[in-house]
């Protein structure tokens, strides 16, 4: 058994950590790009998609606590469980925000920013 550590304060500051490593991989690396967007736009997707990773991750973070405190143990299963709790998330989230800016979707694709 493996004693988990709770404090939301040093899961958010994970979280934090892993929003900036995100951010400067996905602005710089740019993956699946094809030449099509300008700066503005990969400023946006790129702070956009490591948004919504933090609030999943900070949701995580307190599924984790509560379950943890409730029985007081810590697993292997239960950390795959969160992991899947996570991208179930992380999924949900993109998806609506996606499906909310769809309409944008045509005007993206073609490099005509209309977000900013």
């Amino acid at each position: 058994m493996i004693k988990l550590n709770p404090s939301i304060k040093h899961h958010l500051l994970i979280g934090v950590f892993i929003c900036i490593w995100g951010f400067i991989f996905a602005f710089f690396i740019r993956p699946f790009d094809d030449g099509t967007l300008n700066f503005k736009a990969w400023l946006l997707i790129s702070i956009g998609f490591n948004v919504i990773a933090f609030i999943a991750y900070a949701l995580t973070s307190l599924a984790q606590k509560f379950v943890y405190q409730k029985i007081e143990k810590w697993n292997i299963t239960l950390e795959v469980i969160s992991i899947i709790f996570y991208q179930i998330l992380y999924t949900i989230e993109l998806s609506s925000i996606t499906k909310a800016l769809s309409f944008y979707q045509e005007d993206i694709l073609f490099g005509h920013s209309v977000l900013i």
